[in-house]
């Protein structure tokens, strides 16, 4: 005679097959290693869920709009949890098709049918839920807890402190959340400049693939050349960032690889931090300045140093 289920893992079940949305922003769940799958872990903390240590509520980050089907359900019984396997199937913002998140929904031997439904939609929009409305009211309380703060947006009408954090979040749709930097004037523009700190918002930009060969390859030529290889998104984000009022620049961050070709197997990555003022990015944009003036025009950081180029000469 079969073992009855137990409640939680037949409510899980009962998914199997499913199209459902992330209700969740893919990059607060950690990646495996070396792999395309996310991996979370589920509780429930009294009246609160945790998804990954953290407590989740309205406003905590963006949505990620991403459909996802139930692949498979799994009992952990050494774990005392439920396995959950979802792939995605339907891309609205970030991501591919393909990528998978493996949630463990723990506690399973004091888990009600209806307890597991308050994780599981905690991660997941439920079939006649309102996804639209959700958002709109998550962005609301986004605006209260991230641009509100700022005394930047303070004379700000709602709608355009809206239009900001919308437009943050096309710049850089990884970001879970809107990452708003204090910069000191006097890191970026003027080194004998007040002490006033301006607001720039931190944007990834794609990983430059190559690795530079050190023994052909100076570091200036490197930073040159990485910085040459990220022009054609900058000038992206450029037309992207028009008009964002209170936002003084963009952070551009990414790495790049390099190695001693004859002697060493594997590479050092530089962690490549640069800070552009907007009107100077609208202007490199617009075909007035070029790269070399850019650079002269921002702060670059090469792991966490400031670097100053004498000349601007990528290899490609």
């Amino acid at each position: 005679m079969l073992a009855r289920r137990a409640p939680a893992e037949e409510r899980a079940r009962s998914f199997l097959g499913k199209i459902l949305i992330l209700r969740i922003h893919e990059n607060l769940v950690p990646m495996e290693e070396y792999g395309t799958t996310r991996v979370a872990h589920v509780r429930m903390s009294g009246d609160e869920i945790e998804i990954g240590g953290e407590s989740f509520f309205l406003g905590k980050a963006f949505v990620s709009r991403n459909s996802y089907q139930i692949e498979g359900v799994k009992l952990r019984k050494e774990r005392d949890a439920l396995e959950l396997k979802a792939r995605a199937v339907r891309i609205a913002s970030i991501g591919q098709p393909g990528m998978t998140l493996k949630l463990y929904f723990f506690g399973l031997h004091r888990l009600r049918a209806e307890d597991f439904d308050q994780m599981f939609f905690s991660v997941f929009f439920r079939e006649n839920e309102d996804v639209g409305e959700y958002i709109r009211l998550n962005d609301e309380k986004l605006v209260e807890r991230y641009l509100n703060p700022h005394q930047e947006f303070a004379v700000l009408a709602f709608e355009e402190r809206l239009r900001i954090l919308l437009r943050i979040h096309e710049l850089d749709a990884r970001e879970p959340i809107p990452r708003l930097e204090r910069i000191s004037d006097r890191r970026v523009d003027d080194p004998k400049a007040s002490t006033n700190e301006r607001l720039f918002v931190h944007v990834h930009l794609p990983i430059d693939l190559s690795e530079y060969n050190d023994l052909r390859v100076s570091r200036n030529e490197r930073i040159a050349s990485t910085i040459e290889f990220n022009l054609p998104a900058m000038k992206a984000k450029a037309f992207l960032a028009r008009s964002l009022q209170g936002i003084h620049g963009l952070h551009f961050a990414w790495s790049v690889a390099h190695r001693d070709f004859l002697s060493e197997t594997f590479p050092s990555y530089d962690k490549v931090d640069f800070y552009v003022p907007l009107t100077a990015l609208a202007e490199l944009a617009d075909g007035l300045l070029s790269p070399f003036e850019l650079i002269n025009a921002s702060l670059l950081q090469v792991n966490g140093t400031k670097v100053t180029l004498g000349l601007y000469e990528p290899i490609r």
